[in-house]
């Protein structure tokens, strides 16, 4: 015997999802870049990344990197404060809340600018990769580092990813006075 649902349910299964299609344009893709060499992070962003890092100590405090990027050179223009939201191990590790890094891409794209990266803090160890920082990163982001002591903000550096797989490699960082146009 045929199915009890009749030609009717056969056609609203088919157009079951419809409804959740949603006619916007596609968002743009942006280039991968695969060969950063170098960080221009602009004084105010230097700034506030160790501001909020202090802040957050004893936890690993963490945020979005604003700016613009060539291919080889990241220019950093503002960090954003995010919210660790690692509950278990907020002293040795971080999770930036989604919806801080929505944030941050609107307030980018606002300005003619994009995400390229994130910063977190290391507090009492040295601003270096970790293997957790090497195996949670993402290909096409820079990673700012800092170190953070009882006494304030350290040493502060950058990495990024060549490839998939790979491990997170240092990055020339220079601080630069302002926002400087790309070259």
């Amino acid at each position: 015997m045929g199915c009890a649902r009749g030609r009717g349910a056969d056609r609203a299964r088919r157009h079951r999802h419809r409804a959740l299609r949603r006619w916007q344009p596609v968002p743009e893709q942006r280039p991968v870049r695969r060969s950063v060499v170098n960080v221009a992070l602009a004084a105010d962003a230097d700034s506030r990344i160790r501001l909020l890092a202090v802040a957050a100590y004893p936890n690993e405090g963490c945020g979005v990197l604003i700016g613009r990027s060539d291919g080889e050179r990241v220019e950093v223009v503002s960090a954003t404060s995010g919210t660790n939201t690692n509950t278990e191990r907020a002293r040795d590790r971080y999770v930036l809340d989604p919806l801080d890094m929505v944030r941050a891409d609107r307030e980018a794209r606002t300005l003619g600018l994009d995400v390229v990266g994130i910063w977190h803090s290391h507090p009492d160890h040295p601003a270096i990769a970790s293997q957790f920082d090497s195996d949670h990163s993402w290909t096409d982001y820079v990673y700012l580092i800092v170190r953070t002591t009882v006494d304030g903000a350290g040493d502060l550096n950058g990495f990024a990813r060549k490839d998939e797989g790979e491990v997170l490699e240092q990055l020339a960082l220079a601080v630069t006075p302002g926002a400087e146009p790309m070259q």
